[in-house]
């Protein structure tokens, strides 16, 4: 039994997490909770027969926990890892590490070096839809060669969004990170131009990547919360719509559970509702991980090279051309 603590609660705690935890309760027991509230933290403690800790080092120093969640947005990440970091423990991390690269990627050598995983929440990539992808690619698609994305960002005020996708710079991060998951390759410049559409105000960005000499693209109409309604076009803020090109067809993905496609005439959709959550296949290759299993999960890295595309992104904003992307290492 792995025995795991929890670092902030935050605003999704009872109808994102509360089931993936209780639905993973025969190899994972949750066995200290802080939360800045302390109200919060004994009622969550009581509900998982669980210790509430009046700190983040205290938890982080408890002998008997193997892992640690940080689920709250509210607590300032980088010094939770740091914390964990001394105290050899493991972590998921939802929500967002802000964008210092340079202290993200020392956290990630000295958790290498530890041999820890830190684990961030890219939700986008878990999604039953994206899962279903990927396995189309694999068996039956090809590679996937070119990306064509509509995105509505979020509204800033609402916090019942799954975490790391609450803002705008934060929600662009987890997009490009799935960019990054999809496509072959390292993603080489940002070009955005604004949208010429006068009622979707917002940018066309388009993001080269290369791979063997071969090139792919992510294009993504990003459009700004403040867009009208149309017709043709009905994105509400946080919505993400995809289109994508592969060797041998096309899929769709309107929502996180619904996924069509396009193959050699064949024509088909699913609804995926009855799929596993995100959030329990997250938490679920992290618990393995920390057992020593070998599943591929994101690491600190993957945030840094989505960061990378980000400040690709605004400096093309600025500039209204082609921005390399710096640090790009990746190669699939």
């Amino acid at each position: 039994m792995i025995k795991a603590g929890i670092i902030g609660l935050g605003p999704v705690w009872e109808t994102r997490y509360c089931p993936a935890l209780d639905a993973l309760s025969s190899k994972v027991k949750v066995a200290a909770i802080y939360d800045a509230v302390e109200e919060r933290a004994h009622n969550a403690a009581k509900r998982f027969d669980a210790i509430a800790v009046k700190g983040v080092s205290a938890l982080s120093r408890r002998a008997d926990l193997d892992a640690c969640l940080i689920l709250g947005k509210d607590w300032t990440n980088l010094p939770a890892l740091k914390f964990l970091c001394e105290a050899r423990k493991p972590a998921y991390i939802a929500g967002s590490l802000g964008h210092e690269i340079p202290t993200v990627g020392e956290i990630h050598l000295l958790a290498l070096s530890e041999g820890l995983t830190f684990m961030p929440e890219f939700a986008r990539r878990y999604t039953p839809a994206t899962v279903r992808l990927r396995e189309l690619i694999a068996t039956r698609l090809g590679k996937a060669e070119r990306i064509l994305c509509d995105a509505r960002l979020p509204l800033p005020s609402r916090r019942d969004y799954v975490p790391g996708q609450a803002d705008y710079e934060d929600f662009l991060i987890g997009l490009f990170d799935w960019c990054l998951h999809i496509l072959p390759g390292s993603a080489r410049d940002v070009l955005c131009l604004p949208l010429e559409s006068e009622e979707w105000p917002g940018d066309s960005t388009r993001i080269r990547f290369l791979h063997r000499d071969a090139e792919a693209s992510a294009t993504l109409r990003i459009y700004q919360v403040e867009a009208r309604d149309d017709r043709e076009t009905t994105l509400e803020p946080g919505d993400v719509r995809f289109e994508i090109h592969c060797e041998k067809g096309i899929v769709r993905i309107e929502s996180a559970d619904t996924i069509s496609w396009e193959i050699e005439g064949e024509e088909k959709s699913e609804t995926l509702t009855s799929d596993r959550t995100d959030a329990f296949v997250m938490l679920d290759h992290f618990f393995r991980r920390v057992v020593g299993g070998l599943i591929p999960v994101a690491d600190l890295s993957d945030i840094c090279r989505a960061i990378n595309i980000f400040r690709a992104y605004e400096g093309s904003k600025v500039v209204r051309k082609a921005v390399p992307v710096p640090g790009q290492t990746k190669s699939n």
